[in-house]
């Protein structure tokens, strides 16, 4: 099944990018400033929304195809076309950048072995 990612500065001027070899998708809690734990051990989360965080890994790009995704992955906030398990659907959001990586191979043909980077939702979702 090849993964379907979309990125682009607004909702509507989505760009397909190279098919994933990797996507893992987390579910972060954001928590009120007042969540604690209490000396006994117990915890008060608070919980307020969660967020998304995204991660795209790629194997054996070519200079082309690495250039696509980091300049597509250069803007401060993408919007992005991701496959959410939770919704069981695609859903587009507004995201914000994490780090990205790539690694690249002599040995391999030219190649970057290793290309990875993570979008983390803006805003909070409630689900």
């Amino acid at each position: 099944m090849e993964i379907d990612l979309q990125i682009g500065k607004g909702s509507n001027t989505l760009v397909k990018m190279p098919s994933p070899t990797a996507y893992d998708i987390e579910y972060e809690d954001q928590s009120k400033s007042d969540a604690t734990r209490t000396e006994a051990g117990k915890m008060y989360k608070k919980r307020i929304g969660t967020v998304r965080k995204a991660t795209y890994t790629w194997t054996n790009l070519s200079d082309e195809e690495c250039q696509k995704v980091f300049q597509a992955a250069q803007p401060e906030y993408v919007f992005a076309k991701i496959l959410d398990p939770f919704k069981k659907n695609n859903v587009v959001q507004e995201f914000y950048v994490g780090n990205r990586k790539a690694t690249y191979s002599a040995i391999n043909d030219g190649t970057w072995s290793n290309v990875s980077f993570s979008l983390i939702e803006r805003s909070l979702v409630n689900f």
